[in-house]
């Protein structure tokens, strides 16, 4: 079965390795629109594959921005089906995951509005990332999909620090269907022995 960790892990390999290409053509295009402000490593900037995290992280401990972190939410089985085969019998079943990928940007006094703007470009390389590759992971007995007209977003979090730094927080959702299998081996029946026991009234 594929988890929490097989569902997440799978779309942060998705982003490391595909979220590059996917901003570097984004770029491309919004420099294509008159007056809109150039797109560049300044103004939307290819995240670390190493900043790409599994998990919640510290931000004290990120040390360079952006940064993305992946967690889910409360899982939900849809479907539970019996498979029988001559090696034994397994159930296979159907669940969603709602995924929330958080993105962080952050920047010094007199940088709050590139930050912004790179909150907002980034966001989209994010959810045309989702759109343009939604198989996560598919062998052919297991598979993880995200469903595209699930995809929420939010812009609302933000604060200072003392020092006048600005840190956005954003996040893109979504709910990843996935199949997934648990093997049965065949066993003998356990015999069990019920005996009365003196202190048993």
């Amino acid at each position: 079965m594929l988890g929490h960790e097989g569902v997440v892990r799978s779309f942060v390999t998705s982003a490391q390795h595909r979220l590059p290409a996917v901003i570097e053509r984004l770029r491309t295009y919004l420099n294509t629109i008159e007056g809109t402000e150039p797109a560049d490593e300044l103004t939307l900037p290819v995240p670390e594959a190493e900043n790409i995290h599994p998990t919640y992280v510290n931000l004290v401990s990120v040390g360079d921005f952006p940064a993305i972190m992946v967690t889910v939410e409360d899982t939900e089985i849809r479907n539970a089906t019996r498979m029988i085969s001559a090696d034994g019998f397994w159930n296979e079943y159907e669940f969603r995951y709602p995924l929330r990928v958080l993105l962080y940007t952050m920047g010094g006094d007199g940088q709050h509005g590139l930050v912004e703007l790179q909150r907002q470009r980034l966001m989209l390389a994010l959810r045309t990332l989702a759109l343009q590759y939604p198989v996560l992971f598919d062998d052919g007995e297991e598979s993880a999909q995200i469903v595209p007209e699930t995809i929420r977003e939010n812009f609302t979090g933000g604060e200072y620090d003392g020092d006048n730094n600005l840190l956005l927080e954003s996040y893109i959702r979504f709910e990843v269907l996935t199949r997934e299998r648990l093997q049965i081996a065949p066993e003998p029946a356990e015999q069990i022995s019920i005996t009365h026991s003196e202190h048993l009234l």
